[in-house]
């Protein structure tokens, strides 16, 4: 059988089955900007199914790691930082004084120090 939460339950049961901040005024807020878990609406209440609620706890957590060092991806593609090795922007040798081995810092750097930004 399926559970069917209001908002307000929605919150609580979020609070305590994954220990996320959830509020009901987040939900709301969530409804009208996005970002949140589905709902279905029937009068002027929102529902929430518990399977989409599980669903979006687990989508706001990232994938398993070996550690604390490793990149952080998100399973919704919204991480924090995700870092290729080589990426190919520079050239080996080419503006070594910009080379410190982050391809994306050394693109930015060698773009402005090209515009005379830099």
């Amino acid at each position: 059988m399926t559970k069917w939460f209001r908002r307000r339950s929605a919150a609580e049961f979020l609070r305590a089955k994954y220990d996320l901040r959830v509020t009901d005024g987040s939900l709301a807020t969530a409804a009208t900007r996005g970002g949140g878990p589905r709902m279905r609406k029937q009068g002027r209440y929102a529902y929430y199914l518990e399977q989409d609620l599980d669903e979006w706890a687990a989508s706001r957590c990232s994938e398993p790691m070996d550690s604390t060092s490793s990149p952080i991806i998100r399973c919704n593609g919204r991480g924090l930082f995700v870092y290729h090795e080589d990426r190919g922007d520079l050239p080996p040798g080419s503006f070594d004084r910009f080379n410190t081995g982050d391809p994306y810092f050394d693109e930015v750097t060698k773009l402005l120090a090209e515009q005379g930004i830099g």
